[in-house]
């Protein structure tokens, strides 16, 4: 019921985010759509790569893979310069990956599990 208010009052709905209106979203969506189901494919394969490499799998949980137009977002911490690079390297290898920013921190400090068990 507000929704056809504040259009006869000339308030044109806009998306916080993108700064679209409805009906530009609406006439954008199947690529949009199109872009966002090739993010997701991006991410789920480079977090599949980082899960398979046996240097980065125990730092995983650690690791926040984000795509956003075929750019990976890596971010979080790992123990040593080589795991960032690492994953680094496993993310640009993905196909269809544009580019990898990589704002891995390196903590130098080695998990040790059950050491307080």
């Amino acid at each position: 019921m507000l929704f056809p208010l504040l259009l006869l009052l000339g308030f044109v709905p806009v998306c916080e985010l993108t700064g679209r209106t409805i009906q530009e979203r609406t006439r954008l969506a199947p690529q949009h759509m199109a872009v966002e189901s090739i993010d997701m494919a991006i991410q789920t394969t480079v977090r599949a790569s980082l899960a398979s490499d046996p240097y980065l799998a125990l730092q995983l949980h650690k690791i926040k893979v984000k795509v956003h137009n075929r750019v990976v977002y890596l971010d979080g911490e790992v123990e040593k310069e080589e795991q960032k690079q690492k994953a680094e390297q496993l993310a640009r290898g993905v196909e269809k990956v544009r580019d990898v920013v990589n704002r891995l921190k390196v903590t130098g400090i080695e998990e040790v599990s059950g050491l307080f068990d």
